[in-house]
């Protein structure tokens, strides 16, 4: 059933966000980054609504940006996140709207 993770390493995005990553890592030096795409469930879980199509309850940040997700609505159709605070899917038609979600060992900082 949808909404699927769909990031792996067959996912258009998984190269350029470990590209991300391994920049992070070599400029960091930090040996924990990890880099991923946020999921449906977690943009539930920081406010945006599951029948709404908008983030605009959640944190600004949230929505600061436009960004795809890990997530597919169906078949081919990505959820995206907008900067007008509203999120919908789509067919993924380009790299410049990456926003991984970033992570490092509390005991590397």
């Amino acid at each position: 059933s949808y909404p699927v993770n769909m990031f792996d390493s067959n996912s258009l995005l998984y190269t350029p966000t470990q590209n991300y990553k391994t920049y992070l890592k070599n400029t960091l030096g930090k040996t924990s980054v990890d880099a991923r795409l946020i999921i449906y469930e977690e943009l539930i879980s920081l406010g945006c609504t599951k029948n709404g199509w908008t983030c605009k309850p959640a944190p600004s940040w949230v929505y600061s940006t436009r960004y795809w997700t890990a997530s597919t609505y169906i078949n081919n159709k990505m959820w995206v996140v907008h900067s007008s605070g509203y999120c919908n899917y789509g067919m993924f038609n380009s790299f410049n709207y990456l926003r991984p979600v970033i992570t490092i060992s509390k005991s590397e900082l």
